[in-house]
């Protein structure tokens, strides 16, 4: 079994490369929901191409506009599809893979959230 800790973009990246490559993964996030729509665009330079359609995404010459909300939620359907696990308000084993990335306080999020 796989932990990873942050269940963001690089979080799930990291979960469905490893699915892919037939590893048992659980994503686990600390705050009630995933991903994070409010502090990042929903702007990449390279997207899965099955979510076009679900995120209405658009091609301009910088790379990819979307809705980031729903993109997150295809990306996190896909890995329950293939059998990986999301715990949401439930922090990490101490050997999981930090995801979490560098998210900084800011108003409104519990300073819990950012350990």
């Amino acid at each position: 079994m796989v932990n990873i800790a942050g269940a963001g973009l690089t979080g799930m990246s990291c979960a469905l490369k490893l699915i892919e490559s037939e590893y048992d993964v659980r994503l686990y996030e600390s705050r009630q929901e995933i991903g994070n729509p409010i502090r990042s665009p929903g702007f990449a330079k390279n997207i899965n191409l099955d979510f076009v359609k679900i995120t209405l995404a658009k091609q301009s010459s910088l790379g990819w506009g979307f809705r980031r909300e729903w993109y997150e939620k295809a990306f996190a359907e896909l890995i329950l599809t293939k059998g990986g696990e999301i715990f949401l308000k439930t922090e990490a084993p101490d050997n999981s893979i930090n995801c979490k990335g560098g998210k900084s306080i800011s108003s409104g999020w519990p300073n819990s959230c950012l350990d």
